[in-house]
């Protein structure tokens, strides 16, 4: 194997099996973006606008449903109703028809919708963006094969291989059809191209990194592709050619169609709206839709919260809903949607019973009821946990992330009070060479939507392809931002993690080890370092001391086998507190609630930013997903060490309190259950012999109110030192050792043109293997 091509191997083979349970087994690879970007969730506002061949009609997607509406504006009539999900439609070339795809329980087919409607697949296949041709056949995307391709119905491929083929459109007069491949593309979604589908002729259009929302779309006479490209929309010859702008407001323009006549574009504008620019540019013009007209009875409901909320609604139909402009969320990991709310809102459902949760973090007492429609809610939120001295936060959140509106500050501000999240890092980091957030927010202070007990602060995250690591308190961001980027000049994983964790301490920051999804090194496997298959400086990183803290609980990795890890780790002797850090992309509809993974941090006095990472990096904290832990041995609190001559019995008292069902609570002594009940709570006499590090963990079943596929909750460890006794074992002291002599035969095989580089890494893993011997 080329060793540049070593970097690929983990994102491209290993990271599908890295993440807790998908909702969408059959697509391959890259599953967490996949599902992220490119499985469609509701909205509360016009998406994928499609015009009719005479040009009198517009047809969209909006709460689930397709709608038309005149293209000058006005009332939009509802088409299609479920059940499940509709999305994507798309007009026949003679107008009578709209190919659309319907999401029932997690299968997304493709319907034909006229004056009745038709399933055209139906599979667990995903099926996704379809569009006709112009002798009425149908091209999309698929998962049939493994892997995305693009399809055409009836069924048969059209491309095959091991690049991922997304998002066509078929040429209206000719037998070409336009795609996003990463055909010979190191970043993004990949190129533009076409292909010739009578001489199978591949042909790369235009080259960029895209990010998820090119959809090139062939222009009424061939020869032009329209595409949206870094919140604007772009027209490129489908010969090749320079890409002319047509737009350039500030925000995002997405979901580009143009008019029969080729003269203007409609698309989705951030406003939350449709829009019509000319096709060379100029004044937009909005659609404006007066009322929406349901095909069935619906009536208004009133609901009356005492304060922020997390809200999710399921109507009579079984659909879920959100309010007229609202952000409809969908966690996929249990498919629960929700959006945020406060005050008063109306909202317009079908007549029947409505069931209604609403919820505002782990703290408060949830309600569920069932309402009538039309009617009137009236829901006060209880605190029914309380904490004194304890306080929530999530190292690890993105505002923005190459999403389908921008999110601002306060947007966050809004959903931290709704998840009653005291703390939120929001880290700004590079992804390929695309900024991940607004550089203009790292102050070094609170944000200016913070509050006294919601603390927004913004931070950076470092990303390589040996790990991530998250830079907490850093006032100013640090260059590079990434390494490890192909195709660039930051392609080899350089500047280290230890030396920008070296560089962050000098400025304040606290450091911590984001998403450690790596389950051979759980597993205690060495299968693939060398290749770099999921190679991690995460042990060199703890035995140098470069890391403060261990994310234990986040959305993208399974929280059992990152516990795993953590184990081995302490057991060679190194202290490390965990952390909770969700790692929501939060501008994408498919991402759970910032605040899911999250560290309950214990401070005194009144509550700063300063004082909470403080005292993270001390250890006083528990990480969750939801249930809430208390930990003492002898009256010793968390973090704390214990200090004995000779072995003793020490008095452990350990609960948990939660908003959801639990199904153990176990103790855990130097990576050992030594304790497991189905209570809430266990008093025990411990033994022990040597010096140890103790624990309490709690798991429990998926529920709608966490945003991970299981809930989890664990504590940072209280230690207890007899003697002259060591902690832990030589056993997995002895397997670090190892996996880190693998690591350097991976790095030895890197290209590297600076030899000193290569020398800098191998003198600190050397220096790492020896403090796990000397343990």
């Amino acid at each position: 194997m080329l060793p540049m091509l070593r970097l690929l191997v983990f994102a491209l083979l290993v990271a599908p099996l890295l993440f807790p349970q998908y909702r969408y087994p059959s697509v391959g690879g890259d599953q967490n973006r996949t599902e992220t970007y490119l499985i469609p969730a509701p909205t509360s506002s016009p998406m994928s606008p499609s015009w009719s061949p005479d040009g009198d009609w517009i047809a969209f997607s909006m709460w689930g449903s397709i709608w038309r509406v005149p293209a000058s504006g006005g009332t939009a009539e509802e088409l299609t109703f479920g059940p499940g999900y509709d999305y994507q439609p798309s007009y026949s070339p003679d107008g009578q028809k709209i190919v659309f795809v319907r999401d029932r329980e997690g299968q997304l087919d493709l319907w034909e919708y006229s004056s009745t409607e038709r399933q055209l697949t139906d599979d667990e296949a995903v099926d996704l963006l379809p569009s006709y041709g112009p002798a009425g056949e149908i091209v999309f995307y698929s998962s049939r094969a493994g892997n995305f391709d693009i399809w055409q119905y009836p069924l048969k491929p059209l491309t095959s291989g091991r690049s991922r083929d997304i998002q066509p459109s078929h040429s209206p007069v000719s037998s070409t059809i336009a795609f996003v491949s990463t055909q010979d593309s190191p970043l993004g979604t990949g190129g533009l191209w076409t292909l010739d589908l009578e001489t199978n002729r591949r042909f790369l259009v235009h080259w960029e990194e895209t990010v998820y929302r090119a959809r090139p779309v062939f222009s009424p006479d061939g020869n032009e592709l329209l595409f949206s490209s870094n919140g604007d929309l772009w027209r490129v010859p489908a010969a090749g050619g320079v890409p002319i702008r047509i737009t350039t407001d500030p925000g995002m323009e997405i979901e580009a169609r143009w008019s029969p006549d080729g003269r203007h574009v409609v698309y989705v504008s951030d406003a939350r709206e449709m829009r019509v620019v000319p096709r060379d540019g100029g004044v937009t013009t909005p659609i404006r839709i007066s009322e929406y007209e349901f095909k069935r009875p619906t009536g208004l409901l009133q609901i009356n919260l005492d304060g922020p909320a997390r809200v999710t609604i399921e109507a009579a139909d079984g659909r879920s809903y959100t309010p007229l402009g609202a952000w409809h969320h969908v966690a996929s990991a249990t498919e629960t949607h929700y959006f945020y709310a406060s005050g008063s809102f109306e909202i317009e459902l079908p007549r029947g019973k409505a069931q209604l949760r609403v919820s505002r973090g782990s703290e408060y007492a949830p309600v569920e009821r069932e309402v009538a429609v039309p009617g009137t809610a009236d829901i006060n939120l209880t605190q029914r946990f309380d904490l004194p001295g304890w306080y929530s936060g999530d190292t690890h959140v993105h505002d923005l992330h190459s999403g389908i509106y921008p999110i601002t500050a306060a947007d966050m501000a809004t959903a931290a009070a709704a998840e009653n999240l005291n703390v939120t890092n929001l880290l700004v980091h590079v992804d390929g060479t695309k900024y991940q957030g607004e550089p203009r927010n790292m102050t070094g202070r609170d944000d200016p939507n913070s509050t006294d007990d919601h603390i927004l602060r913004y931070s950076e995250e470092y990303r390589s392809s040996l790990g991530h690591i998250s830079l907490l308190g850093v006032s100013e961001l640090l260059y590079p931002m990434a390494s490890a980027v192909r195709g660039t000049s930051l392609a080899l994983p350089w500047p280290p993690l230890f030396q920008m964790a070296e560089r962050a301490r000098q400025v304040g920051a606290v450091i911590g080890i984001p998403h450690p999804y790596y389950p051979d090194m759980a597993s205690e496997s060495l299968a693939g370092v060398r290749s770099g298959r999921g190679a991690t400086e995460i042990p060199v990183d703890v035995a140098l001391g470069a890391v403060d803290f261990y994310d234990i609980n986040c959305i993208w990795s399974d929280d059992k086998l990152a516990a795993e890890i953590y184990y081995k780790l302490l057991n060679s002797g190194f202290k490390l507190p965990v952390a909770g850090g969700t790692d929501p992309f939060s501008d994408v509809p498919r991402d759970p609630p910032v605040g899911t993974a999250r560290a309950y941090v214990r401070i005194d006095g009144p509550l700063t930013f300063r004082k909470w990472i403080e005292a993270l990096k001390a250890g006083r904290s528990f990480a969750t997903n939801g249930p809430l832990l208390s930990l003492t041995v002898d009256g010793r609190e968390i973090g704390d060490e214990l200090v004995f001559d000779e072995p003793a019995t020490v008095r452990l008292e350990a609960a948990v309190m939660s908003n959801v069902p639990i199904d153990t609570l176990e103790v855990v002594v130097n990576g050992q259950i030594v304790e497991t009940t189905g209570d809430s709570s266990v008093s025990m006499d411990l033994s022990v012999e040597r010096s140890s590090w103790i624990t309490v963990r709690a798991i429990g079943p998926a529920h709608p109110l966490i945003g991970d596929s299981y809930a989890f909750a664990h504590t940072s460890p209280i230690y207890v030192r007899i003697g002259d006794t060591k902690f832990g074992n030589d056993k997995d002291a002895d397997y670090f050792v190892r996996y880190i002599q693998e690591l350097k035969v991976y790095l030895q095989g890197l290209p590297w043109k600076d030899m000193t580089r290569l020398e800098t890494y191998l003198n600190a893993y050397d220096e790492a293997i020896e403090r796990f011997r000397s343990r």
